[in-house]
């Protein structure tokens, strides 16, 4: 992969973002499915 000084940080820095929000979009949905679950079947 071509190293480019400014544009490869930045994509670098959004992808990690990117990475984090769709481990909290999970850890959330799996929190929900949980709940939802345990209210359902008690």
């Amino acid at each position: 992969m071509a190293r480019e000084p400014r544009s490869g940080k930045e994509r670098n820095r959004i992808a990690k973002q990117e990475k984090r929000l769709i481990v909290l979009c999970i850890f959330v949905s799996a929190v929900m499915l949980l709940s939802l679950s345990r209210y359902l079947f008690e």
